[in-house]
């Protein structure tokens, strides 16, 4: 069976959703092929795949085909066999989160995502050492094709171009990556595409992040109501502000 993920890993993606029932419903055995091209999303989602497909008993093949990035490398790491082209890339890091709330809400928030941290860092430690990983996590670390396999997290290089990737909750770092994909050059061997060892680094606008978010989720709702032909709820604005954490641990 193949599969593919492009996209947010979100419960509002429909590759996500596919994705899962396609699992749960496929035979013992079978083998599965899965694309993966996101800059990732919700943690515990991740986890989920990965551990659906860990547990299948068919062979999994993960290909990366741009990037695997956050919660998209965790899912990767489910696989039997990992593949990634030759310029594409993997993103670890420790989760993050953003917090509402009083001090206590704050403080809560903080040992739960140490705890996030602890889960996010046993998903790596079947193929690599647990104090590497660590500090990989630890610096958010982009890595080339070369260096994922270096340190075992994948296991197949492929001669292949890299795709651009989609992102509703992190369209400038997805927008980063994708402008740092060239097109084929006199240079550039057998007419492959270059892409530069670290994405570009930059501030992160948290509310503007936020802000993002909010909007992703609102025109999710919406789509799904107009689906239904049910109109919005009234106070639908405010749902989000309390999915936000739902999304980031």
């Amino acid at each position: 069976m193949k599969l593919n993920i492009n996209g947010d890993i979100a419960e509002f993606s429909p590759d996500v959703r596919a994705t899962l029932d396609a699992i749960r419903d496929i035979e013992d055995g079978e083998p599965i092929e899965l694309n993966i091209n996101s800059y990732g999303g919700d943690a515990f989602l991740g986890i989920s795949i990965m551990n659906s497909l860990r547990a299948h008993t068919g062979e999994v093949t993960v290909t990366v085909t741009g990037i695997a990035a956050s919660a998209a490398s965790i899912i990767a790491m489910g696989a039997d066999k990992v593949k990634i082209y030759n310029n594409a890339q993997l993103m670890i890091h420790n989760p993050w989160t953003i917090a509402l709330g009083n001090a206590d809400d704050l403080r809560k928030a903080a040992d739960d995502l140490d705890k996030v941290q602890e889960s996010a860092r046993a998903s790596y430690t079947h193929r690599i050492d647990e104090a590497v990983v660590e500090q990989l996590l630890a610096d958010e670390t982009y890595l080339t094709a070369a260096e994922a396999k270096q340190y075992g997290l994948v296991d197949e290089i492929i001669d292949a171009s890299a795709q651009k990737v989609d992102s509703k909750l992190f369209a400038a770092k997805a927008e980063s990556f994708n402008a740092e994909i060239t097109q084929p050059g006199a240079d550039a061997p057998n007419g492959e595409h270059v892409i530069a060892a670290k994405a570009t680094e930059g501030s992160l606008d948290i509310e503007q992040l936020k802000n993002d978010i909010i909007a992703a989720i609102k025109a999710d709702a919406e789509e799904k109501a107009a689906q239904s032909n049910d109109e919005p709820k009234a106070d639908a604005g405010k749902e989000p502000e309390k999915k936000i954490l739902s999304i980031f641990k």
